[in-house]
């Protein structure tokens, strides 16, 4: 009954082994995975995995270590139109992740949050909610999600502040979280974990990437979704059943497209 709400499984770490990848997350409970896009070329493989596995759901999107891509010519009309078109398949049931990274040299943040503007209001008009990355850059994030009237999606793989977190749920986002919940230094991150409101708690791997302890250090994978899961149930002092049970509430409440697949 597990749900691993954030995972890139199209990633080339996963092309040489993908079917036992799948295997082991089903093994261990894993039963449904968000298959998250990063850049246009992802989008086909993600679809034809989604549509081969019962359980596994895409989005569509275009994160911002890719926007440099577009620094010679920003075509938005095509970009908005690809996400449009995109929303429209049954498997597709969020956009994302966009948002803004301004950790990274050398990417112009204008170009950054003109390309995540027009993704977010593209996903707006689609009717799908929104996978925000965002990485010091918390107030030009929510600026945008709300002079855009954004009011369905996830700060997905948080480990911002507690006012990113407030200005977050105030808007009527969810937040998720990811193995650096239980890594030794995250110790602020854990009492936001204890702060955040339990019916907008979502748990992910961003596999390949921040595997969990205890097994920090090797490749990520969906399967390892229940060390997070578990850590949050300590934290809030809940059984671990009732915790996975209201994740998957959860998880079906934002993308409430992937009930009816």
């Amino acid at each position: 009954m597990l749900i691993d709400s954030h995972c890139h499984i199209a990633s080339c770490e996963f092309s040489n082994d993908l079917p036992d990848i799948i295997g082991r997350a089903r093994s261990g409970g894993i039963t449904v995975m968000l298959s998250v896009c990063t850049k246009t070329s992802d989008y086909p493989q993600m679809l034809d995995i989604s549509e081969e596995y019962e359980g596994i759901f895409n989005t569509v999107g275009i994160h911002p270590s890719e926007t440099q891509e577009y620094a010679d010519s920003l075509d938005e009309q095509a970009i908005s139109a690809w996400i449009q078109t995109c929303a429209q398949n049954p498997k597709t049931v969020s956009v994302g992740e966009i948002g803004l990274d301004y950790s990274y040299d050398g990417i112009d943040h204008m170009l950054q949050k003109k390309l995540f503007t027009l993704q977010a209001k593209a996903g707006i008009s689609a009717g799908l909610p929104l996978i925000i990355h965002t990485r010091n850059a918390e107030e030009d994030t929510i600026r945008i999600l709300k002079s855009i009237g954004a009011a369905s999606g996830v700060i997905h793989c948080f480990a911002g502040s507690e006012w990113l977190m407030r200005q977050a749920l105030d808007l009527g986002f969810y937040i998720s979280f990811s193995g650096i919940i239980t890594f030794k230094k995250s110790d602020v991150l854990r009492e936001l974990v204890k702060k955040a409101p339990i019916n907008r708690i979502l748990a992910e791997t961003d596999a390949p990437f921040l595997a969990p302890e205890p097994v920090r250090g090797k490749r990520n994978e969906p399967a390892y979704v229940k060390h997070v899961a578990e850590k949050i149930a300590e934290l809030r002092g809940v059984d671990i059943r009732d915790l996975t049970a209201q994740i998957h509430k959860n998880f079906y409440a934002l993308f409430t497209k992937a009930i009816n697949v």
